[in-house]
């Protein structure tokens, strides 16, 4: 008659770095309580080890934990039983294995989703058209990470005024990171519209801050600032009195 079953079980697959959680259940087939000595391994590496009396007709399930590696792992459970006589020697009860293959990290994916300015306190995509010069502005760009993981996502762009001087230059990372099919935005400072003309933009979407990645690029119009119209001289002149 088989003392125990032995079940072993991991997540199918791990990217390098991830914490992996190792799971091995222990059951007594037996018709006696038994005292089973368990040992988790994650390739070479003891990573838990427990002795529990465990009753007849019961399990129990023990956890380890391993730092997943650029290589696939193996995850055994290795169970003992102690005898239930003097020298109290263990004998071999089961074991049962499962693997953790290694998927390589998702290229850093990204799409460029929305570009906005800010005018009239209202944020509208771009170009914009015949806005007044001396206007104050803001950019917004928003982008959706296209993954299906979570990343963490960055923006780098720059205005050029109607002669090609760069009048704003904005780089920035998001604090936390964005989930598989969302999107972030990215807000820079105010900035005075101040020649009249075309204004353009050059935007880059990025990921990995580690090892920046370009995973999409803009580059167009921004808008186009207008001169204003001086208004007419007599345009406050009434006629006060009529004499015929």
């Amino acid at each position: 008659m088989a003392y125990c079953s032995v079940k072993a079980d991991c997540p199918a697959t791990g990217q390098e770095g991830e914490l992996i959680e190792a799971r091995v259940t222990v059951t007594n087939l037996h018709i006696y309580n038994w005292i089973f000595l368990t040992e988790i391994w994650a390739g070479a590496e003891l990573i838990a080890e427990a002795d529990d009396l465990i009753p007849p007709g019961t399990s129990k399930t023990y956890y380890g934990y391993f730092t997943m590696p650029g290589y696939n792992v193996t995850v055994l459970g290795w169970v003992d039983r102690v005898s239930s006589f003097e020298p109290w020697e263990t004998v071999f009860c089961g074991a049962d294995s499962a693997t953790v293959v290694y998927a390589p990290p998702a290229p850093p994916d990204g799409t460029i989703t929305r570009k906005e300015l800010d005018y009239q306190d209202i944020w509208q995509a771009l170009p914009l058209y015949n806005i007044p010069v001396g206007t104050r502005t803001r950019v917004r760009i928003w982008g959706r990470n296209d993954t299906s993981i979570n990343q963490k996502m960055g923006i780098y762009w720059f205005v050029a005024d109607p002669e090609g001087y760069v009048v704003q230059e904005h780089y920035d990372w998001e604090t936390f990171w964005t989930g598989p099919g969302l999107e972030q935005g990215f807000v820079g400072s105010g900035f005075d519209l101040t020649k009249v003309g075309k204004y353009t933009i050059w935007m880059e979407l990025l990921m990995n801050p580690d090892d920046p990645q370009v995973v999409d690029r803009y580059t167009g119009d921004l808008c186009t600032v207008a001169a204003v119209v001086p208004e007419p001289e007599f345009r406050n002149f009434a006629l006060s009195e009529y004499t015929r």
